[in-house]
Order: structure tokens, then sequence, then C-alpha cells
């Protein structure tokens, strides 16, 4: 572009027009937006398939629902939280890799 014809009022003028063809060009896209046909083969694909999906999921959920009992849960999970409650905390031999203890016996080595 031609330095004297460059002017800041051109590229003032030009930023506004640019600025009202993008946002008319959005203000039409939402307005004619509803009248396209918005439905196709592969939303009804996924719609079948997500129907398959959840009724699988009815039967898992059924299935799982008459195999638990809840009664016999919470009697298994307190007998396990006596034992583990009763039990005192003690040393171990295992080390943490880059802990203290394994960089002084790294180093001992």
């Amino acid at each position: 572009m031609d330095p004297q014809r460059d002017t800041p009022l051109k590229r003032f003028s030009s930023l506004w027009i640019g600025l009202f063809i993008l946002l008319s060009f959005g203000l039409g896209a939402l307005v004619v937006a509803p009248w396209l046909n918005n439905s196709n083969v592969e939303d009804e694909a996924l719609q079948s398939e997500y129907d398959v999906r959840l009724a699988t999921k009815a039967e898992i959920d059924q299935g799982q629902s008459d195999f638990l009992d809840a009664a016999a849960a919470k009697t298994a999970f307190s007998h396990t939280a006596k034992q583990l409650l009763g039990q005192n905390a003690s040393a171990t031999s295992q080390v943490v890799p880059g802990s203290a203890t394994d960089l002084k016996a790294n180093s001992a080595k």
C-alpha cells in the first residue's frame, strides 16, 4: 500500500467496515440456522447405539443389585475394618526410591 494513501482515518474506517461485515455474517447465520435441516443419518445411528447401551446398562445394574447384598457387605467391611484398626503400625523393609533411607543405603554401597 502506498504510504501517502495510508492514513489513520482509512485504517480506522477499514477496521469498522471489517467488523461490521463479520458481525452481519454472524447474525445472518443465526437467522438462517433454524431453517436448516439439522438431523442426519449419523445422529440417528448414534441415537440407536445410545438406546442399546442404555438397555445394556440397565441390565447390568439390575444384575448387580440382585447379586449384591448390602447387609452382607456391611458385615464384611466392618470385620475387615476391625482387623485393620486392631493392628499396630510397624516398620517395613520396603524402601521408597529417592527417599533419605534409599539415598543413605545407596551411598553406603
